[in-house]
């Protein structure tokens, strides 16, 4: 499964106030490459979008969006764990759906078989919620 289609299962409700903002400036892939390459940082965001030193991992335009909001100011740059994991989660999940041991998996994604489970019993939930 490619990533771009794992980055839009990624549950709204579960993601911070700032991810959130970048996720509607950005969209979720942008915002993605943001977090893996600077997360945990603090990044200036330059008034002129092609000044601006993050150009190394954003399209122009994303930049052009990201300066139009941010522009001249620093941003607080999340880290990626709260996308990682729920891409994670949805990977897991769609391999225990194929067939594959709780043990396979958990050698796979270094969890215990007790941490699948709750992953397992979350989704259920969060299904039946609906």
């Amino acid at each position: 499964m490619n990533s771009q289609l794992k980055l839009h299962r990624i549950d709204s409700t579960k993601l911070s106030k700032i991810l959130l903002e970048l996720i509607d400036i950005l969209g979720v892939e942008e915002t993605y490459e943001l977090a893996l390459s600077y997360g945990g940082t603090t990044k200036y965001v330059a008034k002129n979008p092609r000044r601006s030193s993050l150009i190394k991992v954003l399209s122009l335009q994303a930049i052009e969006r990201l300066s139009q909001t941010y522009g001249g100011t620093y941003i607080e740059v999340p880290k990626h764990a709260q996308l990682t994991r729920q891409i994670r989660n949805y990977c897991l999940l769609a391999e225990l759906k194929q067939g594959k041991t709780k043990t396979v998996l958990a050698k796979k994604y270094d969890l215990t078989v007790r941490h699948i489970s709750n992953i397992q019993r979350a989704e259920l939930h969060s299904i039946i919620r609906w």
